[in-house]
């Protein structure tokens, strides 16, 4: 239970409690008169590196509520209800080992699915009229956005030698490409409302020496 969150003199659903580091600056006069809380469970099963293999796995149940000044209780802006992560991955031995390196191949992959990021309502009317996004925070959180999902797959080739390591391998974020949403705006070029995207498909290389 959490007590004693900021919220807004005024009668209103603004709390801290759903701050991000991408949140608007703009709020009134505070005070220290909301409220919240978490609860969930989790479960984790995870399988050392043994033989060149490991896994991990975790699966979340959650619920994040929390009351502004209106002491009306809604849903964080965190409370996507359910989050699973799976990552695991092989390492093949290259050779005979007897050269100036020792020569690993590594395949990675890692799954993420979680419950959609909530958000308020965009009152059309109001953003109209100012030109730009306004939401109708009456309603606070009171949307979700389609669950996310997410692939990544790496593979690369690493030199063990006496005194360093060098290491070549390639990166592919966002395996299928899959359009996840990320905020909803409204767009006075066409006078409607549009969705934001993360990233798609994204290629990564590193090429990385350690000593």
């Amino acid at each position: 239970m959490i007590q004693d969150a900021l919220v807004e003199l005024e009668t209103s659903s603004f709390s801290m409690l759903n701050r991000t580091s991408a949140s608007s600056l703009e709020f009134g006069a505070l005070t220290n008169g909301g409220s919240g809380f978490n609860y969930g469970v989790e479960i984790t099963a995870e399988k050392f590196m043994d033989k060149g293999t490991y896994f991990l796995s975790t699966f979340s149940l959650f619920e994040s509520k929390y009351r502004g000044s209106d002491n009306v209780l809604r849903n964080t802006a965190f409370n996507g209800n359910y989050v699973f992560n799976l990552l695991g991955g092989k390492e093949f031995r290259l050779g005979a080992g007897n050269g100036r390196y020792k020569k690993r191949l590594n395949v990675d992959g890692k799954f993420n699915l979680a419950g959609g990021k909530r958000y308020s309502p965009i009152d059309l009317d109001a953003s109209r009229f100012i030109g730009y996004t306004q939401s109708d925070e009456t309603r606070a959180y009171s949307l979700q956005m389609p669950m996310y999902m997410n692939i990544n797959m790496r593979a690369g080739i690493k030199f063990i030698g006496k005194s360093s390591t060098q290491e070549i391998a390639a990166t592919i974020n966002n395996l299928t490409n899959r359009k996840n949403p990320f905020y909803m705006k409204y767009n006075p070029a066409t006078d409607g409302l549009k969705t934001v995207y993360q990233f798609g498909l994204m290629p990564d290389i590193l090429y990385r020496v350690v000593f």
